[in-house]
């Protein structure tokens, strides 16, 4: 006891220490597990559908298990493709093939790079950027996440929104100091983890009205560490956003608020709020998109 009171700030800094350390080892642990998800089903023979004339909840739930589409891209393939189940299997066997994952630093305009955060992306044998998937169905008001960014040991992802799904961009603020701006929708498919959503019971000219609405006045606002607080919608103070924040301000001026709780949004938010449904998954677990620690959520 005489020692303990004697080393007592020692003893606390030491604890502190320790329970960092555990708490790095098991982010660390689940930060890995989050990287990608190998489907654990043998893929199935989805030629029958050819002969099916309607589709039964059953077969979407198959698809969705078997390609990462959800019944929104299903049905769009089904209303406009002449060989539907061919290009289902197409998507099945991307959502299956073993991908090459690496990962760096976070670099945006190749000028700045932050070895603090970093972000995996899909790679072939000779070590080039390659696109692991295709995207089903785009329209303006989508949202676009993915697990693929983290720092040091929290994987907070990352998010855009579509405004011109016509022409291929999506609004984006990709890291502190830098504008949210428009970046080109491919680079979405260099990412080892992908989610698709689309806001449910909302038109498309609902969903476009959001999309402008975000590109005319968000567009621009800085990313900064201190965006949201106190307020994170202050409609006569917009002047800084974060990722995942701009969202949800685009989406909450319209009265949608995707945050399940917690201080701050971050996209695993986002992913998991009921607003939305999915459209397109890729390495991401069909019965789980993203659980696991969430900071936003505390």
């Amino acid at each position: 006891m005489k020692f303990y009171r004697k080393h007592k700030k020692t003893s606390i800094f030491l604890l502190v220490i320790l329970l960092l350390f555990v708490a790095l080892l098991i982010s660390s642990r689940s930060l890995e597990g989050d990287a990608y998800f190998s489907p654990v089903d043998e893929q199935s023979d989805l030629t029958y559908l050819a002969d099916k004339e309607l589709l039964t909840e059953e077969d979407y739930q198959l698809i969705f298990r078997q390609t990462g589409l959800g019944k929104p891209a299903v049905e769009k393939i089904f209303a406009e493709s002449a060989e539907p189940v061919v290009q289902l299997i197409t998507y099945q066997n991307d959502f299956y093939r073993q991908p090459i994952i690496k990962c760096k630093g976070l670099n945006v305009d190749m000028q700045a790079s932050y070895w603090v955060t970093g972000e995996e992306h899909l790679y072939n044998e000779k070590g080039e950027v390659i696109s692991g998937f295709k995207i089903a169905d785009l329209q303006d008001g989508d949202i676009l996440l993915t697990k693929s960014t983290h720092t040091l040991f929290w994987r907070h992802g990352h998010g855009g929104l579509i405004t011109d799904s016509k022409n291929g961009f999506v609004m984006e603020a990709p890291m502190i100091g830098y504008s949210a701006a428009l970046y080109r929708v491919r680079h979405w498919q260099t990412y080892p983890t992908f989610i698709q959503l689309r806001l449910n019971n909302a038109d498309a000219e609902q969903r476009s009205e959001i999309a402008a609405w975000a590109k005319d006045y968000l567009m621009g606002l800085i990313w900064q560490p201190y965006a949201g607080f106190p307020d994170k919608y202050n409609e006569k103070n917009l002047s800084s956003t974060q990722c995942s924040l701009f969202i949800w301000q685009a989406f909450y001026h319209f009265g949608y608020d995707c945050d399940i709780g917690g201080w701050l949004v971050a996209p695993q938010d986002i992913a998991n709020s009921p607003l939305f449904e999915v459209v397109q998954i890729f390495g991401v677990n069909p019965a789980d998109i993203w659980s696991g620690f969430n900071l936003g959520g505390l």
